[in-house]
């Protein structure tokens, strides 16, 4: 699935932020976009490293002049690569899959956009928009049934970052421009607006569908979200949701079975969200079950087993994953044990070592 934004950061000042997203929201948006050079390849194959699970990494590497460190940068877990035509062509010739490859359009105008795409099926970037108008005409023009388009602006803002997403553009914007607060950094970009900008419902009251997975992708549960229940999740770290009766509905306040907030997406019909949360207390279900559609099982239910055995001394961490078979096997042990006691014994040594024996 296409991301709703990328957020653009800087490796040299990301740890301290002055303002915009920290660490943890850009794990809410799950997306960045990192330009390499020459000089920085190996502080980004660090990064690539430190940041599994976190977030998915787009690397713009149009600037590096070997075509052996894009390849090391993608066999180290960079989703995309945002390359010359001169670099696309050469990682095709290495039979790189072209669904990780971003074609770096070399102007903005619509003769030099239309001749750069012409032939080719990669997604394309846009970068350093200054004209929306023309942009968005092209856009209309590519139709929607085409690669994904990036696109960054000379001067980001949230109108033109909107603007452009409402057709389906992938916006890169820088982090420091990006909120998840829009009440405490007004003047900057909503992460959550950019997440819901092509959101869709069929609803009469507008809300929209929302999955809740935990980070295995299984099914918590359904429920209902709303921007306002959207940007106050992202405000918080927490599952908030939108409910039809009681408003906003912040989950575990009362029970304490709260959720942790690992991403949000959009599917590819754009009507219905899924949270991922780490899920705390006794489950997500009202019926203190961890789903609403029963206990764990499988794999899950062997992780939540292993979990609980935490709490247990050092020698009992595996008591709770056999406790249900130990019985069983240890019958099976006793009575195979017994049956072979039975049995007459029958002896491997010669027949005239046995009589001397008796004679002795």
């Amino acid at each position: 699935m296409a991301p709703a934004l990328l957020a653009a950061i800087d490796l040299g000042s990301q740890a301290t932020p002055s303002q915009g997203l920290n660490q943890q929201a850009l794990s809410y948006v799950g997306s960045v976009f990192v330009r390499v050079t020459d000089e920085t390849v190996d502080q980004a194959l660090v990064h690539l490293q430190q940041s599994v699970g976190r977030y998915a990494n787009y690397l713009g590497v149009a600037a590096l002049a070997s075509i052996d460190d894009v390849l090391s940068l993608l066999d180290a877990g960079a989703a995309k690569v945002f390359v010359t035509r001169h670099q696309l062509d050469a990682l095709k010739a290495q039979n790189i899959d072209q669904d990780r490859i971003v074609l770096c359009l070399p102007g903005n105008t619509r003769s030099e956009v239309i001749d750069a795409i012409a032939g080719t099926q990669v997604d394309v970037y846009s970068h350093q928009v200054q004209d929306i108008d023309l942009v968005e005409a092209w856009l209309n023009e590519y139709g929607t049934d085409r690669p994904n388009v990036f696109v960054s602006f000379a001067v980001p803002n949230t109108e033109n970052a909107l603007r452009l997403a409402k057709l389906s553009a992938i916006p890169i914007i820088p982090a420091e421009s990006l909120t998840v607060d829009a009440q405490k950094e007004p003047g900057l970009t909503s992460v959550a607006k950019l997440v819901m900008a092509n959101a869709t419902s069929d609803r009469p009251d507008g809300l929209f569908t929302t999955l809740v997975t935990d980070e295995r992708g299984i099914a918590l549960g359904l429920v209902y979200s709303s921007e306002e229940s959207v940007a106050e999740s992202l405000r918080t770290g927490r599952g908030v949701y939108q409910s039809r009766k009681r408003g906003l509905w912040y989950k575990g306040e009362s029970s304490g079975d709260v959720q942790e907030l690992v991403s949000m997406s959009l599917d590819c019909d754009t009507d219905c969200l899924q949270f991922v949360v780490r899920q705390k207390g006794r489950g997500f279900c009202h019926l203190a079950t961890p789903t609403c559609f029963g206990e764990y099982r499988g794999l899950s239910k062997l992780q939540k087993t292993l979990q609980a055995g935490r709490s247990l001394p050092l020698r009992d961490h595996t008591l709770p994953v056999f406790s249900t078979t130990r019985s069983y096997y240890e019958r099976r042990y006793w009575r195979r044990r017994q049956s072979f006691a039975m049995r007459p014994q029958k002896s491997t040594l010669p027949s005239r070592l046995l009589i001397s024996s008796t004679l002795l």
